[in-house]
């Protein structure tokens, strides 16, 4: 592993704890407020990606490539009268096409982390890691809000803020 590799992995790891688990096949998101004018808020999603994938990622060099769509839903909350907002990475070419991440509305401060994180990025860093949590790939997803702007617009100014 070059230095360049061990430093994303060490990145990776920081934003990403391997003793919480990450089930194959999903999606973990972090969202890291910075003082930095330029981007002051970066969101980070990690995909853990089974056997498959993980090949077919590997093998981009070779002229194979994996389109990524990003899509946005919401779910009610069963057990609660609260929102989720649920991320989706969809996956073209792969076995398991779709990886989501589930951002409870039981837990307004992440999901409002995760929301203005949305609004204001245009961009968001994608891990994709094996299943022993190695990073094989790190990927710059381009993002724009007024494509979800219906869905994020589902959660009022004052949830979102407070």
């Amino acid at each position: 592993m070059n230095r360049i590799s061990e430093a994303n992995q060490t990145i990776m790891d920081s934003l990403f704890p391997k003793i919480i688990e990450h089930p194959t096949n999903s999606l973990k998101i972090a969202v890291l407020k910075r003082e930095r004018i330029e981007e002051p808020i970066v969101l980070s999603i990690k995909y853990v990606g089974d056997e498959n994938a993980i090949g077919i990622f590997k093998a981009e060099p070779q002229g194979n490539s994996v389109d990524i769509r990003a899509t946005l839903w919401t779910e009610a909350d069963m057990n609660t009268l609260e929102k989720n907002l649920v991320i989706g990475l969809e996956f073209k070419g792969l076995r398991n096409p779709l990886a989501k991440a589930v951002i409870s509305g039981k837990n307004k401060t992440i999901q409002n982390d995760v929301i203005q994180g949305l609004y204001n990025i245009t961009h968001f860093f994608l891990f994709i890691a094996d299943e022993k949590g190695e990073l094989i790939k790190l990927k710059r997803v381009n993002w724009s809000y007024i494509k979800h702007e219906a869905v994020l617009s589902q959660f009022t100014m004052h949830e979102v803020l407070h």
